[in-house]
């Protein structure tokens, strides 16, 4: 009995070797998951997320305008004579 605990469930491989004999059940329940529920888990991890996304946002577009600040006017005058 000793022996099992020791080297069959406290180093995992019992529990591995289940898990190893229904990979394709588990990924295939997994990937039913998210594909039945995709949408509403990008709705709800935007919104639980969205003061850091709009600040993500925010910072990128500032960086991305510091980065092209010499190209922003000419594109401004471009679009400005069409």
């Amino acid at each position: 009995m000793a022996y099992f605990i020791d080297n069959e469930l406290l180093k995992g491989k019992r529990v591995e070797s289940l898990f190893n004999i229904k990979k394709d059940k588990f990924s295939q329940s997994i990937f039913n998951f998210v594909s039945k529920n995709n949408f509403k888990m990008l709705v709800d991890i935007a919104s639980e997320k969205k003061n850091q996304i709009s600040k993500f946002l925010y910072q990128f577009i500032i960086d991305k305008c510091k980065q092209n600040k010499t190209k922003l006017p000419k594109l401004y005058l471009i679009q400005q004579k069409m």
